[in-house]
């Protein structure tokens, strides 16, 4: 999360547990705070950092010091967590991503005051800020368009229509565009689309098709038995849930009810889907007959905490989910509703991304203890001592069906750890199994899958080339745009 200083002349990032900044001409980064891992970095014009943290905002002085926490989520309103923070050229204000109890596609931006530390939550909806241009407050759409809107910072008035910008604009894990707005009204943004299709790799790299027709897919998972394949789907009214049948080539859209459902997996047996869903009051785990045979029903539903992704373990007894309230954290409980939750993973470090082995013994996951995602395996349920398996971060694990390797994304790799259970957990190798030039998770949860037979990985092949587009004296552009659309 590297950010300049207002003046350019410092960079301040984030690496190893530690804030820090560099000079630009030279010297050894300084230490300004140690902290767990951010959800965003942002340097004011005052002199002090602000930074997502802890599920609300904090601020640091960047010449070092103390974090202090700042802001909190204004739970009345049902604000669950902020995110992204970016400083504006006044110096006083501090626009950040508001998430409530549903999914990213409800995430509104927020407005923070400095000097009081009182913030508003504004009626736009958008996965973040990038800045306010003479009034008129830029930020990202999850659909990639990026928008601009009148609004009174001071009252949090938001007057007239969005005006769309930008089309195809990506936006990563938890909302964030890949994009940034500066203070002398340059943009800079990554484009392309989350439009995919659905193919094989192998270890050569080699692509097979599998489902050739571009669509915006996520999540596939191959059924118990591998004669099958859940994917979610977006389409003009939100996401659903498909399984495609590889003998007779048929997708089948599951009926599943509200606008946002995604992450699917399957039960132990093959006849139900799990999936996150908006339907209840905080976003929840629903799962429903493959069939269709009967209603979709609640699995993990809270109004108090919301739950992103779940799996079932191989013997069907349990449910390992992540959990979100101020950070992420990954439990179990028994398959039967009454049963209470238990902790696999709790702390103030972000634990997600769970999968239990084949045998059920183990269970991968990711977490940011070290300050880097890492992906790292302990006993299931426990207690154990936790192994690390991926060396330079990592992210999304998933086992291959022998239960002797996990396969996970890292530094633009697809990579393999083999590993050794036969007394205690060990890893025994890492190599790389392919470069990984597809698309990897929007929201944290694996976006790929192993085959069956453990020699190729289910992946979705991106159209379109990342690009990084410079647009210097983008300012002039916008106020050209929005000219006409002033209320």
């Amino acid at each position: 999360m590297p950010h300049f200083s207002p003046d350019g002349g410092a960079l301040a990032f984030y690496a190893n547990g530690r804030l820090l900044r560099v000079a630009l001409d030279g010297g050894q980064p300084q230490p300004i705070a140690e902290t767990s891992q951010m959800s965003g970095l942002t340097w004011s014009p005052s002199g002090q950092l602000v930074l997502g943290l802890n599920g609300g905002l904090a601020t640091v002085a960047a010449a070092g010091g103390p974090i202090r926490p700042w802001t909190a989520p204004d739970t009345t309103r049902g604000e669950t967590f902020q995110q992204f923070p970016v400083a504006l050229a006044d110096g006083e204000h501090v626009l950040y991503s508001s998430w409530g109890g549903g999914g990213i596609e409800t995430v509104r931006i927020g407005v923070a005051s400095l000097p009081s530390g009182r913030t508003r939550i504004l009626d736009v909806t958008g996965t973040a800020a990038l800045g306010v241009v003479d009034g008129w407050l830029v930020f990202a759409t999850t659909a990639g368009a990026l928008m601009a809107v009148q609004v009174e910072l001071e009252s949090g008035i938001v007057r007239g229509t969005p005006v769309t910008l930008l089309n195809g604009l990506l936006v990563g894990s938890g909302g964030g565009p890949r994009a940034t707005l500066s203070h002398s009204g340059s943009l800079v943004y990554m484009g392309g689309s989350r439009e995919s299709t659905l193919a094989l790799v192998d270890a050569a790299g080699k692509l097979t098709p599998l489902l050739p027709e571009v669509r915006p897919y996520g999540y596939p998972r191959y059924s118990p038995d591998g004669s099958r394949i859940a994917y979610s789907l977006v389409g003009a009214a939100g996401s659903d849930i498909y399984v495609y049948d590889l003998a007779s080539r048929t997708p089948t859209r599951l009926r599943t009810g509200g606008a946002i459902n995604e992450r699917p997996e399957w039960s132990a047996d093959g006849e139900r889907i799990l999936f996150r869903t908006d339907q209840a009051v905080r976003t929840a785990i629903w799962w429903m007959p493959v069939d269709q045979s009967g209603p979709p029903e609640p699995l993990i539903s809270s109004p108090r905490e919301a739950a992103f992704e779940a799996v079932m373990t191989p013997d069907g007894k349990y449910l390992v989910f992540q959990e979100d309230t101020i950070g992420a954290d990954v439990w179990y409980r028994a398959l039967s509703p009454d049963s209470a939750p238990r902790p696999i993973a709790t702390s103030r470090s972000i634990e997600n991304m769970a999968r239990v082995s084949p045998n059920g013994r183990w269970v991968a996951f990711v977490t940011d203890a070290s300050g880097l995602n890492q992906v790292v395996v302990q006993p299931f349920p426990g207690p154990g001592a936790r192994v690390q398996v991926s060396s330079a971060g990592g992210a999304e694990p998933v086992w291959a069906r022998d239960g002797r390797r996990i396969f996970y994304r890292a530094n633009q790799k697809l990579m393999v750890a083999t590993v050794s259970t036969e007394s205690g957990f060990r890893v025994t190798g890492r190599s790389v199994f392919a470069d990984d030039l597809f698309m990897s998770a929007q929201s944290p949860h694996a976006n790929f899958d192993v085959t069956p037979d453990g020699q190729r990985l289910l992946v979705l092949k991106g159209q379109l080339d990342p690009r990084l587009i410079v647009v210097h004296n983008w300012a002039a552009e916008l106020r050209a745009r929005v000219a006409g659309a002033r209320p």
